[in-house]
Parts: C-alpha cells; structure tokens; sequence
C-alpha cells in the first residue's frame, strides 16, 4: 500500500514531463532525436497509466526518422501502460505513409512492403517479445493488405502498353478498393483502425479514378484493339466470351452420366483443341446435379504418391465432397491397395444417390501415367482400378482426357479399358470459329480485311488453338503500327509468324509413325502417293483420318491434310524433302 501511494504522485510529473518534450520537439524539429532519449518510459518502466501526448511525439519522430521511430514504437509497446499510444502511432504512421505513397504513385512499394511502418504482419514482432496479440490490430494487418493488392494491380498496369489489360487491372483495383469503402461504410460501428484508413482507402479509388481517366485520353488518342486471345492456355471461366461451341459433347456426357451402363468415359482430342478447357466449363454445363473432380496427370512424376494415383483420385474427391458440404462422408482409406479406395467409392453411392448428385472423375492428360509405366515407376493397375470402378459404381464416373488413342499409348490400354465409352472432341464448327474471332469480348472492333475470317478459318482448319494464335499475333501487329484494321498483308505476316512460332506441328509430327509421315509429306506435297500404296499407308491413312488429321477433299476424288497451316509447315519445316 506504501508503495502504491508513493507512485501516484509521480504520474501527473511524467505526463507533464513527456507534454513538455511534445511541446519543444514541434518548435525545435530538429532536437527529436535527442528529445527521444528523455521518454520518461525509457527510464522509469512502471507507469501504468497511457502518457498522452506520447503517440504524438512517436508519430512526429516516425515521421522525421523512421528507423529510430520503428524502435521507439517497439519499445513503447512493451512497456507497462504504453502499448495503446504505440498502437495508435503506429497506425497514424501507416496511414500517412499509405497516402503518401498513393499520392506519389508508389505502387510497387506498397505492393511489396517496403516502405517504413509498412512491414508485413509479424516482422515487427520478430524485434522484440510483445505480449498477447500482434502490434497492429487486425483490422489494419487486413485493410492494409487490401491497398497492397490494389496496389499490385495498379503496378501492373501503370507497366503495360496493352489497354485492355490496364484497364483490367484498374477495374479489379477499383472493386477491391470500392467494396471495402462500401463494407466500411454501411457497418453500423467501425474499429478506430477502420475509421482511421476509410479516408485511405479513398485517396487510393481517387488515384485508380485518375488512372482510368488518364487511360481514357490514351484510348481516345491511340486506340487499340484489345488483346484479349490467349492461345496456348486453357480458357477459365472467367474468359467466359472465348469459350464457343462444344455444347454437343457436353450433351453427349450428361446422357452418358445418365445411363444405366457404367462404363469407363474417354474424351479424345488432338492437342491444343480445347480439352483441358471443357473440363474447366463442364461444372457449368454439366449443371449443379454434378460434381466435377478434376485432377490433371501432365506432372505426375513429380507427385509424391505417383505411384499410387488412386490415392491422388481419393484426394481430389474428398476435397470436392467438403465443397458440396458432404464432410462426413468425406473420409478415404489412404491405403496403397486400389480396392479400399474402391469400396470407399462404393460406400458413397447410396448417399449421393439420395442426394440426387452425380460425381465425374475427370483426368486429364492421363498419358503421364504410360509416360510412368514406361519409366518403370507407374504401374498399369491403375487401369484396373478405373475399369472396375465402370463396373461397379453408377453415381461416379470416370472420364479419360488424352490427345492419344488407346492404339498409342499401348496395348495395356485397349486391353483393360476395352468398354470404354470414346468420345471424340472435334475442331470447332465455322460459325462458332467465325464467333471466336469477331466476337471474342463484346464490342470488339471490326479488324479484319474483305474476306478475313474466312481466309483464316481455312487456313487454321478450325482448329481453336490455331485461330487464336493468329489472331493473337494479328492483333499485336495492329497494335503496333497503332491501326484498327488489318490488310490482306497483316493476315499473310500473322499467319506466317503463327507458322513459326509454335510448337504444335512439331508435337503432333513426333507423335506419328514412320509411315504417317510419309503420308503426310506426300499429301502437303501434292505427291500421288495413291498409285502405289502399301498396307502400311493404308493402315496409315485410316488411323490419320479416324484422329481428323486429314479429310476428303470437297469433291470427295482425294485426300487432303486437314489443317492447311499444318500441310505448309510440314512443306517449309517439318519433313525433310
């Protein structure tokens, strides 16, 4: 009791004391570092009650000397009675540095995290033990994570010559920034971290509003055709407008789920047609009756249970199954035995059943499993697995993804899954090519010459990754000599630079046999290879024409490469004359 009466007295003398320091370090500025060794906390720790014009005093020697401020701050936050002025001046300093950065258009900085006071959350911790929770609130640890990727997608645009991918990352910059004012806003009560960064955050919509109207200027002065084709990559859902046709094949899927015939489902396409993209629609056109579970086998080598991809099956199911909100029955054996995995499959027939859901396995690239067969790390079983669960499980479906017919890929194949159901992805139809290139995002301008399009769909035979391809590289030449429309002669430079710049023709060369090629050569040459074929070619021609790499010729009198494009590089490139 003496010792608590002898204390009270000396709170009001160092309160006092630290508004005395406040008072001389806003007239002499200058004296800040050496006001800042006279703290009264730095040398007496026992004061429980929050000095008032502390925080200040921190703000102002953040401000002037970060570096010493950070210590200051870290200091005062473990010391008795002083962690709420440090809290508070920590969050001024943010705050202004935030506005300041916005101001200066420091995007990059704030995206990273490297300005003063803007450290990630922890590493202001890793300088000293503070007690309980971290220096800055939650609330200021989330809103400025928020600006930091505002930030980043600011960043991002203020470094790209594409218009239409500026504005993107404005646009998504703008909704991050616009929701949390909007959140903000509406709350009944708001934290003081969230009072304080409402106006922060309103700085920075107000630098994404001059970054738009700045772009506007540009697209009025320079227009530019949007860049918005994407050969090569699989197009996800939210690249809705690229994804045309294919509505048949997901027809013919929902009334092979429907069946009563549960039979193993393959999807065979030649590469780049647009596989790996319908798996990515086929929730939306399958409908919420069915689960999608897609998993990809492209790099299984590099899988820890690459050997047991039953269980990687297991994996991918019981993730889906916790989406559907199904968490009890989401509990696979884990076992290296195919069976267990199979009986757990079983064991959710009956529930899915009274759910009235169905589960597709889709797996794509499954030629990843023979490339491990023939390393002598994968093991054909897994094909048993497949085929006995066609056999016995009616609401989960397997689904087969691969640009490689059973004949192939080897003879394990055809033997195990010989009831396979085979589905067969096509080129696009002409009027769902002719809609992917003029109708890619709406509004899109009108680029090409007379007669364009059809020139292209010729050339490119339909095939989805080909008219992209081109029309991404005519774009980018019509965005260079800044125009919006094409001549003939921007189609020929496209179409030769898609020539070139590809490494489809040479995958699907490799893919073929010795007499395939042949035969391929002697089409792309005109060669009359037909006066005196072998059994060999025959056999050729027919495997080429089943998997859609050649054709009848319109008047049905000869056979022809399907893919024109195809047909020149193997005349320019490809087969050795």
């Amino acid at each position: 009791m003496i010792l608590v009466l002898f204390r009270l007295p000396a709170i009001p003398l160092e309160t006092l004391w630290t508004a005395g320091l406040r008072l001389v370090s806003r007239i002499r500025p200058g004296r800040l570092q050496a006001l800042a060794r006279w703290l009264p906390h730095r040398h007496h720790d026992l004061i429980y009650v929050p000095l008032p014009f502390l925080a200040g005093f921190l703000v102002d020697l953040g401000e002037a000397y970060p570096r010493m401020g950070r210590e200051a701050i870290l200091e005062a936050a473990t010391s008795t009675g002083q962690r709420r002025p440090a809290q508070k001046a920590l969050l001024e300093l943010q705050a202004r540095r935030l506005e300041r950065a916005a101001r200066e258009r420091q995007f990059a900085a704030v995206a990273e995290r490297t300005l003063p006071f803007l450290e990630r959350p922890g590493a202001l911790e890793s300088d000293a033990e503070l007690p309980e929770a971290s220096l800055p609130g939650s609330d200021q640890v989330r809103l400025i994570q928020v600006i930091a990727e505002a930030a980043k997608d600011l960043d991002a645009a203020s470094s790209t010559s594409v218009h239409h991918q500026r504005r993107e990352f404005l646009r998504k910059s703008r909704r991050r920034l616009q929701g949390e004012v909007d959140t903000l806003t509406a709350a009944p009560s708001i934290s003081r971290a969230q009072r304080r960064f409402l106006p922060v955050l309103r700085t920075w919509l107000g630098v994404v509003e001059d970054e738009e109207a700045d772009l506007a200027r540009l697209e009025r002065d320079s227009p530019q055709v949007p860049l918005v084709f994407v050969p090569g990559a699989p197009v996800s859902q939210t690249e809705q407008s690229l994804f045309v046709g294919r509505e048949d094949v997901a027809q013919q899927l929902d009334q092979d789920l429907a069946t009563e015939r549960p039979v193993p489902l393959v999807l065979l396409g030649q590469r780049r047609l647009g596989k790996s993209t319908l798996v990515n629609f086929l929730p939306r056109l399958l409908g919420t009756g069915t689960r999608v579970v897609a998993r990809s086998f492209q790099g299984l080598s590099g899988e820890e249970l690459k050997d047991q991809p039953h269980r990687l099956i297991e994996l991918e199911v019981q993730t889906e199954l916790m989406k559907a909100g199904l968490r009890e029955l989401a509990s696979p054996p884990g076992s290296s035995a195919w069976s267990k995995t199979l009986r757990w499959l079983e064991s959710l027939e009956e529930p899915l059943e009274a759910r009235q859901l169905r589960l597709l396995v889709a797996i794509d690239e499954v030629e990843g499993l023979e490339r491990g067969i023939k390393d002598g790390w994968g093991d054909p079983s897994f094909l048993d697995f497949v085929r006995a669960a066609g056999d016995r499980l009616l609401r989960t479906r397997f689904l087969l993804i691969t640009a490689q017919p059973f004949s192939r890929l080897g003879p394990h194949w055809s033997d195990r899954l010989i009831s396979a159901q085979i589905r067969r992805l096509k080129p696009l139809e002409e009027e769902d090519a002719r809609r992917l290139l003029t109708e890619p995002v709406p509004n899109f301008p009108d680029i090409y010459p007379d007669g364009g399009v059809e020139r292209l769909i010729e050339a490119t035979g339909c095939h989805p990754y080909l008219l992209q391809l081109t029309a991404y590289q005519l774009v980018q030449r019509l965005n260079t000599a800044q125009r919006l429309k094409a001549t003939d002669d921007d189609l020929t430079a496209a179409l030769d630079r898609a020539l070139e710049e590809n490494n489809l023709f040479q995958n699907l060369w490799d893919d073929f046999t010795e007499a395939e090629r042949q035969l391929m050569a002697a089409m792309a040459r005109g060669g009359d290879w037909e006066t005196s074929p072998t059994t060999e070619l025959n056999r050729a021609r027919t495997d080429l024409a089943r998997e859609l790499y050649i054709r009848k010729s319109a008047d049905e009198d000869s056979w022809q490469i399907s893919v024109p494009l195809f047909a020149e590089w193997i005349c320019e490139i490809g087969a050795p004359s």
